[in-house]
């Protein structure tokens, strides 16, 4: 038996087992045939340095990460459904035949009743709405603050600050690439705004790519629609799609609610050449905590922490490392 033969046999066996847990079997297909093509190219550069099949085989799954891991954030991400209208129209259907009672049934009590509760329900709805809308309006302004404050030390210090998109939309929706460019004699600091709308909010950021928002109440976190990817981890409701184990780690078999996506961010073409860049995730407003999960370890970080790569500051964390580079005479470089 050949080493290309064994070689292929195992690439099918490994892709098979991570895409496992993918449903839909043109979605694995496409997913499989992916990995199936990473990996043969990876081999193939290998060879170049003069490993065999087998050992670059093996590095190459290494370089992948666990593969119980791999196979539950596959299935995460491929399994997500989108947004059906049934649920809209069955709704809607519930709606009206709560309000068509009110015709149906004559009596005076009964409606009396009825318009006390249409009434409370709609005072209870427009009191979430004005907070809501509190929520954002005070977000704005902490963002608002915070560009105005990096702009004045940019322009007292001799940097330029260039809007590179909207500095409000990531409140609402993130976007894919840098709102704020920051140069500086020897570097360029992409700025990408990262929000927390709620105050009392810790955001965990994954390496996966994914990132999340869990409530603070005291000293306890409250997630009643999210469990952790990573075990072991203790929660309170399971949410649709996580079937946990008695050692308390969960499989995933589509994305949880509360969970998000980052989008894939175009730092590349913001680059200058000849300079030194560094990518920076801006958070404005700050959360409450923060928290990075990197090869399945949570740790807390603040001001200035590295997370895959990037950079992490508020407005304020920002400009104090500005200014101790500044006082120090150290150029403006990455670290």
């Amino acid at each position: 038996m050949s080493d290309e033969f064994r070689l292929s046999h195992e690439i099918e066996r490994y892709t098979a087992r991570i895409t496992s847990g993918i449903r839909s079997k043109q979605i694995r297909a496409r997913v499989m045939e992916e990995y199936r093509t990473h990996i043969e190219d990876y081999v193939d550069a290998a060879a170049l340095r003069g490993l065999s099949a087998e050992e670059a085989f093996s590095e190459v799954r290494t370089e992948l990460g666990d593969e119980r891991k791999l196979e539950e954030l596959l299935a995460g991400l491929h399994n997500r459904r989108p947004s059906s209208r049934f649920n809209l129209l069955l709704l809607t259907a519930g709606i009206s035949l709560l309000l068509s009672t009110y015709f149906i049934f004559p009596g005076e009590g009964y409606r009396s009743w009825f318009v006390l509760f249409l009434q409370l329900t709609l005072l209870v709805l427009g009191c979430v709405l004005l907070y809501t809308a509190w929520r954002y309006a005070d977000s704005l302004r902490l963002r608002r603050a915070g560009y105005r404050r990096l702009a004045r030390y940019a322009r007292e210090s001799g940097l330029l600050l260039t809007k590179n998109g909207s500095i409000y939309r990531s409140i609402f929706s993130l976007g894919k690439r840098p709102e704020l460019i920051l140069d500086t004699p020897k570097t360029r600091y992409l700025l990408y705004l990262f929000p927390t709308v709620r105050k009392r909010k810790t955001l965990r950021l994954l390496d996966s790519g994914l990132y999340s928002y869990w409530d603070n109440v005291g000293y306890m976190y409250l997630y009643t629609r999210h469990t952790a990817l990573f075990g072991p981890s203790w929660y309170i409701f399971v949410p649709r799609g996580v079937r946990p184990f008695a050692s308390f780690h969960s499989e995933m078999r589509e994305l949880p609610r509360g969970m998000h996506i980052l989008p894939d961010i175009e730092w590349s073409p913001e680059a200058e050449e000849g300079r030194g860049t560094v990518c920076v995730y801006l958070l404005s407003p700050i959360p409450f905590k923060l928290v990075g999960i990197e090869r399945g370890v949570a740790r807390e970080m603040g001001d200035d922490a590295v997370f895959c790569g990037r950079r992490i500051w508020s407005f304020s964390g920002l400009i104090s490392y500005l200014e101790g580079l500044r006082i120090s005479g150290k150029t403006h470089i990455d670290g």
